[in-house]
C-alpha cells in the first residue's frame, strides 16, 4: 500500500477540523477524495504534503510504503516523493520565472524541450505564467509538479475552474504520467471526474472519513446515507424533474461530538459513536448501512 492513514485528526487554535480520517491509496492506482466543501478534504491533503499552517496539530498515522512518515521527514520528501498540484495554478507558478526556468528550478536534469513538448507547451517555455490561458498554466504546475517522478500525486480541485474540454485534457495528463509504483489522490467536487478516473472512492463529510472502496461499490452501490444523498444532489432525478439538496447544513466542527456527523441530516439520529464496517473490501461509518436503499 503506497499511502495510508491510521485516524488521522487535525487541530487547528483548539478545534478539531478533521476527525479519525482513514483510508488507503494503492500503488498504480487513482484514488478521489469526494465530499461538499468543508468536509476536510483539502486539509486532509495538505497534512499528507506537510504543508498545513504551523497552528495545526495532526494526530493519527499517516503511512507511506508502510512507514510512518512525520514532519521531520516531509521536507526530505517533498517534490521527490510527494507533489502537490493546487486548484489556483496562477498563484502556484511563480510569477517573476519563466515557465522553462521553473522547470529547470525543479529539476535541473530535467529535459526540457521534451517535457515542454509532451504537456503540450512546446511554444511556451519562454512565457511567463501571466502570459498563459487557465489550462496552460494547469499543464504547466502538473508538468513542474511531476519533474521529479513523485510517487504520490495529490491533485487539489484542478479542474474546478476550466471548461469541460479542458477539464478532460488535464486529466488525460494526470492518468497518462501514473506508473505503476506511483499513486494519485484526486480531490474533486466534480463526481464525473471521479467516476470517469477514479479506480478507488473515498467519502468524506464533516472532517471525517465515511466510506471508502472501488469506485464500482461506492457509486453504483452505496452504504453511508451521506454518499447517497450526495450523488442524488450531483444530478438531475428523472422522476421529477428536481434538483435535490441535503437538508441542514454540515455542521461545524465544534458541534460534532463524538456520535455520528451525519445525525442531525439523517433519519436515523444514531447516537452511538459509529466504527468502520467492512462488508467485502466496501468500508462504511454506519451502524444502518444495509437499511438505507441507493437511489
Amino acid at each position: 500500500m503506497l499511502l495510508e492513514l491510521r485516524k488521522l485528526s487535525i487541530t487547528i487554535d483548539s478545534c478539531r477540523i478533521v476527525q479519525d480520517a482513514s483510508f488507503t491509496v494503492p500503488e498504480g492506482s487513482i484514488t478521489a477524495l469526494i465530499g461538499e466543501s468543508g468536509s476536510g478534504k483539502t486539509l486532509t491533503a495538505m497534512a499528507v504534503s506537510g504543508l498545513l499552517r504551523k497552528n495545526a496539530a495532526v494526530s493519527g498515522s499517516i503511512l507511506l510504503d508502510g512507514k510512518p512518515i512525520d514532519t521531520a521527514s516531509l521536507g526530505s520528501l517533498r517534490g521527490r516523493t510527494i507533489a502537490t498540484v493546487f486548484q489556483d495554478a496562477a498563484s502556484a507558478l511563480n510569477p517573476v520565472y519563466t515557465i522553462e526556468k521553473q522547470l529547470r528550478r525543479a529539476d535541473r536534469n530535467a529535459d526540457v524541450s521534451a517535457m515542454l513538448s509532451s504537456f503540450g507547451l512546446a511554444e511556451k517555455g519562454r512565457c511567463y505564467p501571466f502570459e498563459l490561458s487557465g489550462g496552460m498554466q494547469m499543464r504547466a504546475e502538473i508538468m513542474i509538479a511531476s519533474a521529479l517522478s513523485p510517487r504520490l500525486l495529490i491533485a487539489d480541485e484542478i479542474t474546478a475552474s476550466l471548461d469541460e474540454r479542458t477539464a478532460s485534457s488535464i486529466m488525460d495528463l494526470i492518468v497518462s504520467g501514473k506508473g505503476k509504483d506511483s499513486a494519485v489522490l484526486i480531490i474533486t467536487h466534480d463526481i464525473s471526474i471521479a467516476r470517469k478516473y477514479a479506480e478507488n472512492i473515498v467519502v468524506m463529510h464533516a472532517g471525517e472519513s465515511v466510506e471508502h472502496g472501488k469506485k464500482d461499490d461506492v457509486l453504483d452501490h452505496p452504504l453511508h446515507p451521506y454518499t447517497q444523498a450526495l450523488l442524488r444532489c450531483s444530478r438531475l432525478e428523472k422522476a421529477d424533474g428536481r434538483f435535490y439538496a441535503i437538508e441542514r447544513p454540515m455542521p461545524h466542527p465544534s458541534e460534532r461530538g463524538s456520535t455520528c456527523t451525519y445525525r442531525n441530516r439523517c433519519s436515523k439520529k444514531c447516537s452511538a459513536e459509529h466504527s468502520w464496517i467492512d462488508i467485502n473490501g466496501h468500508f462504511v461509518k454506519c451502524l444502518h448501512p444495509l437499511s438505507f436503499s441507493a437511489k
